[in-house]
């Protein structure tokens, strides 16, 4: 006879967002967590103890497909990540067409060079000049895994459609270095996140990690049209200050 499914929330069908430091990672091929652990048990001529058990190992694998230069420096710990300026550049009326609540974010499309905030010159509602008290800008270092990017919220609801005028310093190109030095590796904290049709989190967080993979770029033939260029990587853990590895967090199949 068939064996009836007891909770069905806890079938998953789903894949995961990596987030190093809470920012996000961005494409993956493929990911993986592999935990293991040592057993003991003391014996003796005519006895013998209970057995023991003590994490040994915590490894997470995956290969990332979307190669941004500031993430393989964040992922490795080495790398002397060095941006160069390109021109001042203007952007006149980038257009928003929405009605926009009170301190609801816009988040522009360009930043700057050296992650500083954006120069705002005009800021118009249906072509009418909007005065700068009437909107506030930041600075934010990761919104979806996005960073360093300058957002205007308005401070009323603004119901016409928003125009914003700002100076900004792209990047002519971006350089990773490596020196053939002894050096020491950061610690970060890693999270490999899914959220489902609800809104619910399950992920699995290991609290400090460092890279121990090495740097192979995976370069498809060009007739290849169904893989792309990826590197794969390998997380170890790292016992934070309290003596914790890692957690699973599930709030899916309560």
């Amino acid at each position: 006879m068939q064996t009836p499914v007891v909770k069905s929330e806890s079938i998953r069908m789903w894949n995961g967002v990596l987030k190093i430091d809470w920012v996000n990672i961005w494409a993956l091929k493929w990911a993986w967590l592999e935990v293991s652990f040592l057993l003991a048990q003391l014996k003796f001529a005519n006895s013998k103890l209970p057995p023991r058990k003590k994490l040994d190992q915590v490894k997470f694998n995956a290969e990332i497909v979307e190669l941004y230069l500031d993430n393989l420096a964040k992922i490795d710990g080495i790398w002397d990540l060095t941006n160069t300026p390109w021109t001042i550049q203007t952007k006149t009326d980038e257009s928003y067409w929405e009605v926009w609540t009170a301190y609801t974010p816009i988040k522009l499309k360009n930043k700057n060079w050296n992650n500083s905030i954006i120069t705002i010159t005009s800021v118009k509602a249906w072509w009418t000049t909007v005065g700068a008290t009437s909107y506030t800008t930041y600075l934010w270092n990761w919104i979806n895994g996005e960073i360093w990017y300058t957002y205007l919220i308005f401070k009323s609801v603004q119901t016409w459609d928003i125009q914003i005028t700002y100076d900004f310093t792209p990047n002519a190109k971006k350089t990773l270095t490596y020196e053939e030095l002894l050096k020491a590796l950061n610690l970060y904290e890693l999270v490999f996140e899914n959220t489902d049709e609800n809104g619910k989190k399950f992920w699995i967080k290991i609290y400090k990690w460092y890279s121990t993979s090495n740097l192979a770029f995976d370069f498809p033939e060009d007739d290849d049209l169904e893989s792309v260029a990826s590197i794969p990587v390998e997380f170890i853990w790292y016992p934070d200050q309290y003596n914790k590895v890692f957690e699973i967090f599930d709030e899916q199949s309560v």
